[in-house]
């Protein structure tokens, strides 16, 4: 019996391991990492309904515990099966994007009640490249202050999320499929890591 989740530690361990999705349960940001996580394999399971998707491994996907915006795709064929690990920054990132563009009155005003919104002060702060999961959330605001206050206006900014994080588990799938993160391994890199802060600074 393949442990999957010993796999994906030892696979993404250097980047932070698996967040455990259960240790806060009643914080936003943790709910929305759950819901993110319980599409992805209905999502693989209509790619796997194509005949070009039909011969791609068994995959296995969870959450990095790291604030940064970033994602990776990896075989081990050892256990025979791929392993995408999404950084929770990454989600949560996309997550707070929509929820302040939906947020301003100014935006897409023909769509719920625009007056229900105002601008706030974290509309100046602009994109967030890291996010930080615990209980000293950044300062700036948390998911429950930038989301629209009009019900419509929320639902749309999760919906675009959702979108947003489905072509990233899209993406991550396609170097699966076409044998990216096997090539690479194969040339000295280690896997299939998006992109590297680290080198970038």
């Amino acid at each position: 019996m393949i442990n999957h989740i010993d796999a994906f530690n030892i696979i993404f361990g250097p980047h932070g391991g698996r967040l455990d999705l259960d240790a806060q349960p009643n914080v936003l940001e943790y709910q929305v990492l759950r819901e993110r996580l319980q599409s992805a394999p209905l999502l693989v399971a209509a790619l796997r309904q194509r005949p070009e998707w039909s011969k791609v491994p068994d995959i296995y996907i969870d959450i990095v515990n790291n604030k940064m915006i970033n994602a990776g795709a990896r075989f081990d064929p050892q256990t025979g099966c791929a392993y995408i690990g999404i950084w929770s920054g990454a989600i949560l990132c996309i997550e707070d994007l929509f929820s302040r563009i939906c947020s301003r009155p100014d935006f897409a005003t023909e769509i719920g009640d625009c007056r229900a919104e105002a601008i706030q002060s974290f509309h100046a702060n602009g994109i967030i490249r890291e996010y930080e999961v615990s209980e000293r959330l950044r300062a700036r605001a948390d998911l429950a202050t930038t989301s629209p206050k009009d019900p419509l206006r929320r639902l749309m900014a999760r919906a675009l999320s959702q979108l947003a994080f489905d072509y990233l588990i899209r993406h991550e799938i396609a170097h699966i499929a076409w044998g990216h993160s096997g090539f690479l391994r194969d040339h000295g890199a280690d896997g299939c890591i998006e992109f590297d802060y680290c080198q970038a600074a």
